[in-house]
């Protein structure tokens, strides 16, 4: 179907009846921008004018010197161009149709569209979000729900019955002119059995002492066992060589003289060490404890929220991650009220059963002294702040630190850097000023293994020119400790009593 209004090679522009006036052909422009509703070929026919030429002031394709090449080639949209008799040709610009306007409005709506969906979603998904405001409530509902997770850990691991736990560890001390390191091998059971070693190098003296416990049945007191080797040039050199003798030398402590003394001090105490709370009723303090930490500390829900978000410092590095620096403050009255929920927590819990039996029917509470507790709440000082720490990428608590008011300069921190996977690292740390006003500094690391419910630790101390570093790992086991009773062990009380010691 040929366009409308386009010439067919059998139509013939007619001829004109005069002079045909002179034109000068142009060229062309190759991609012209036309209206669609005036796309019409460009006629060949001039009109007549005495003496003037036709003027365009648009570019229009080469003229063909013949209308037979004109009807061979294929017509090409040119612009409307309306000639005027005279001296000079006007152009009536192109007019858009309606249709045209809605084909190009409609892309421009939906770009408009789409610009304000992708900022209301960056609003939403990105700015909201990432308000320190937002990332402090997000960090304690998280830690809250962290916290959960951990109270359930608890129980399971309690489930899985283990008898047993083994400890290996490493303890180094430098101290002013002294070193000793010693190596710390040892496991015990649920029934008082225990088997430890200790190696140790004490400015070259090579030194190991041996521990065994044994329970015996009827009694809440086990026998002990203590042997210590390679003392015997230790004890010369101090003036002790009549003794010298027990290099090597297994001693007993009788389970009826460990009895006798508990009995003398307290006789639940013996009671409490060696009946130990079931799993089902350290699980039961832990959830109702837990239900008031996420009331009142894991949340800023503003009836009940201890710790008060009082400023936002900035994003720092700490440990290693990018963290949140927060200033946090605290209210009174719901401190009291936590300390109080905490009360009532800890004595409805089935563990209280077990803590009357082991302290003269005195309640958890009691025990723990909460009133003293309450005092203290009452007589602290208004406005305390202290430091909150934000992971940044997993928003939970990294670390508090609070500062000694008594002691300026002296904080405690309690931290966890958890990351991913089965392993969660907590630590305590605190740092202050020994008397001679050098710096000095403890903190314990511990981490547990979800998976493999091992525990590694890392103890240090560093004051007054004295460091202590200890490293340890301890692994539970379903089997208990199998431990035989030396043959041939001397008596500490025979041994006491020929050296005059025998009341003692």
């Amino acid at each position: 179907m040929e366009p409308q209004d386009t010439p067919t090679p059998s139509d013939k522009p007619n001829e004109p009846q005069g002079p045909a006036p002179s034109i000068e052909p142009t060229q062309t422009n190759s991609s012209p921008v036309i209206s669609q509703a005036d796309e019409r070929p460009l006629s060949t026919t001039a009109q007549p004018a005495a003496q003037s030429t036709a003027d365009f002031s648009t570019p229009t394709r080469q003229m063909p010197d013949s209308p037979a090449q004109a009807a061979s080639e294929p017509a090409i949209p040119q612009p409307t161009v309306q000639p005027v008799v005279g001296t000079s040709a006007s152009i009536v610009p192109p007019v858009s149709s309606g249709s045209s306007k809605k084909r190009w409005m409609l892309p421009l709506v939906v770009v408009i569209v789409l610009v304000l969906l992708a900022g209301g979603g960056y609003v939403f998904a990105f700015y909201l979000p990432n308000r320190p405001s937002t990332i402090y409530a997000t960090s304690l509902k998280r830690t809250g729900e962290a916290s959960d997770k951990l109270v359930d850990y608890a129980n399971t691991e309690a489930q899985k019955h283990y008898k047993s736990y083994s400890l290996d560890g490493k303890l180094t001390v430098t101290a002013e002119g002294t070193n000793f390191d010693a190596t710390v091998n040892g496991s015990s059971d649920d029934q008082a059995n225990l088997t430890a070693t200790l190696k140790a190098d004490v400015m070259g003296e090579h030194l190991t002492a041996d521990l065994r416990s044994v329970r015996v049945d009827g009694s809440t007191s086990p026998d002990l066992y203590l042997r210590a080797t390679g003392i015997k040039s230790m004890l010369d050199s101090t003036g002790l060589s009549s003794i010298d003798g027990l290099d090597g030398k297994w001693l007993s402590i009788d389970h009826t003289l460990l009895n006798a003394y508990a009995a003398n001090y307290n006789s639940d105490a013996s009671k409490a060490v060696l009946t130990m709370p079931t799993a089902a009723q350290s699980h039961d303090a832990l959830v109702k404890v837990q239900a008031v930490n996420k009331q009142y500390l894991f949340t800023t829900d503003t009836a009940h929220a201890v710790m008060q978000n009082n400023k936002y410092v900035g994003k720092e590095t700490k440990d290693g991650r990018e963290v949140y620096h927060y200033t946090v403050g605290y209210n009174k009255a719901h401190l009291k009220s936590y300390v109080d929920a905490l009360s009532t927590a800890l004595d409805s819990s089935s563990l209280n059963n077990w803590a009357k039996k082991a302290n003269d029917n005195k309640s958890l509470s009691e025990t723990l002294d909460f009133s003293q507790l309450k005092s203290m709440v009452d007589n602290a000082k208004a406005g305390y702040t202290f430091d909150v720490w934000v992971d940044a990428k997993t928003k939970l608590l990294q670390s508090v630190q609070f500062g000694d008011i008594d002691k300026p300069g002296s904080t405690f921190t309690v931290a966890q850097n958890y990351v991913s996977g089965n392993s969660y690292p907590f630590s305590f740390s605190y740092q202050s000023k020994s008397d001679d006003g050098t710096p000095a500094s403890a903190s314990l690391k511990l981490t547990v293994d979800t998976v493999t419910d091992k525990q590694t630790g890392v103890l240090a101390v560093d004051a007054s020119k004295t460091k202590i570093g200890l490293n340890f790992t301890v692994t539970p086991s379903t089997n208990g400790v199998q431990v035989t009773a030396p043959t041939g062990a001397e008596s500490i009380v025979d041994l006491l009593s020929g050296l005059g010691l025998g009341n003692f």
